[in-house]
């Protein structure tokens, strides 16, 4: 067993809306969005503290994890909502957190 928490971010639909308002000529958005949902990102990290309040644990990292969603769609910066926060974040994306994480791999 691995020392890490996995935490997967699955886009909502304001994420979805957004990526329709920026740059979705080729409306290519809706097939993104389902494909980030069925397939999500899965970032590992240290530990969870169990004690801790779910938003504690993911202070140090919703940025990253946010940046990291909103890349998916768009690289250009100046499209991405601001300010960001950790409330947005949670506004756009649902986390799913998974404290048991096996390695199969020697």
């Amino acid at each position: 067993m691995l020392d890490r928490t996995a935490i997967a971010v699955l886009p909502r639909a304001t994420f979805l809306a957004w990526c329709k308002a920026t740059d979705d000529e080729n409306n290519l958005a809706e097939d993104v969005y389902h494909g980030m949902r069925a397939d999500p990102a899965l970032f590992l990290v240290p530990p969870f503290d169990d004690d801790a309040a779910p938003r504690e644990n993911l202070a140090p990292y919703w940025e990253e994890l946010f940046e990291s969603t909103l890349k998916c769609w768009s690289t250009d910066e100046s499209q991405w909502p601001s300010p960001r926060s950790l409330d947005l974040f949670l506004e756009w994306c649902d986390v799913q957190v998974f404290s048991i994480v096996e390695d199969l791999v020697e």
